[in-house]
């Protein structure tokens, strides 16, 4: 789905919105529910349901998570596929990650064959059907982080008892990897992940993380029923510039604030805590 490009920059997009949908990923493994890359500026999702997205993923899973709902990111480079059809322009980062990302430049549209020689110089090599072309380090790769946007009025629920999972399946990942320090709402959102077929738990519900800037986000009046952890903060990079309002939870920690963030503030209110703390961290 596509918003109007801001200023002719296609990897930026105003006024995208989704509203009253309901996506199942039906237990496909590592699947995304729902993911923002570039829509910002009156965007977000809203009175939607989002579920089933707790399956198991490949061992390179983004950010290290297994499943998500929904994903509050900018672009991800994903890992080559051998058997794969791409189009020119197309980017991937090699299996198991060299610390630099590719774009396929063939003209044509083709399909991958077997591994390719990924090259560290600038220069091109071949899987037998495309054409890959080092583009440099994950740093260099060009994304606009999701900001001014909303989310509302959501369930992000897995409701197959039989769905295969694992802890690292996740509600909703909020993440800003370009530190551009512009603004994100989730309001009013009941995350359900039960234990999975084996009895496996999630870790986490929630997790959020700024890129280290002062960046707001405000998290208010959210619901967290099965994870250990119902919302994780700065677990992924630093975390600054956050609001917590208004969180009910059935879980070991209803808010788990990491050490990873340095100067900025995290405000939690309203969240409840028992008397030795042990619902609160720190």
């Amino acid at each position: 789905m596509c918003g109007g490009e801001a200023n002719g920059n296609d990897s930026q997009e105003f006024d995208a919105w989704i509203r009253g949908i309901k996506v199942d990923c039906n237990g496909i493994k590592g699947c995304i529910g729902v993911q923002n890359k570039v829509a910002q500026e009156n965007s977000g999702v809203y009175d939607s349901s989002i579920v089933n997205w707790g399956a198991n993923g490949p061992l390179t899973c983004v950010t290290g998570q297994c499943g998500v709902g929904l994903q509050i990111l900018g672009e991800v480079i994903p890992t080559w596929l051998t058997g794969t059809s791409y189009k020119l322009g197309y980017r991937v980062v090699p299996p198991g990650g060299n610390g630099h990302w590719y774009q396929e430049v063939t003209i044509l549209t083709c399909t991958s064959g077997s591994m390719p020689t990924w090259k560290v110089d600038g220069t091109s090599g071949s899987d037998g059907g495309c054409t890959w072309q080092d583009k440099g380090s994950p740093t260099t790769f060009p994304s606009v982080a999701p900001g001014n946007s909303s989310y509302s009025r959501l369930i992000v629920q897995n409701s197959k008892s039989a769905l295969a999972c694992d802890t690292k399946a996740l509600g909703i990942f909020v993440d800003d990897p370009t530190s551009s320090g512009v603004p994100k709402s989730i309001e009013t959102v009941t995350i359900n992940s039960p234990a999975c077929a084996g009895a496996t738990t999630p870790t986490d519900d929630m997790r959020i993380s700024t890129g280290g800037q002062v960046t707001p986000v405000s998290i208010r009046d959210i619901h967290v029923e099965t994870a250990t952890n119902g919302i994780t903060v700065g677990a992924d990079r630093a975390a600054e510039g956050i609001t917590i309002d208004g969180i009910g939870a059935n879980t070991s920690f209803q808010v788990n604030i990491s050490s990873a963030f340095s100067t900025g503030n995290i405000w939690v209110r309203n969240v409840e805590c028992n008397a030795s703390g042990s619902n609160q961290n720190p």
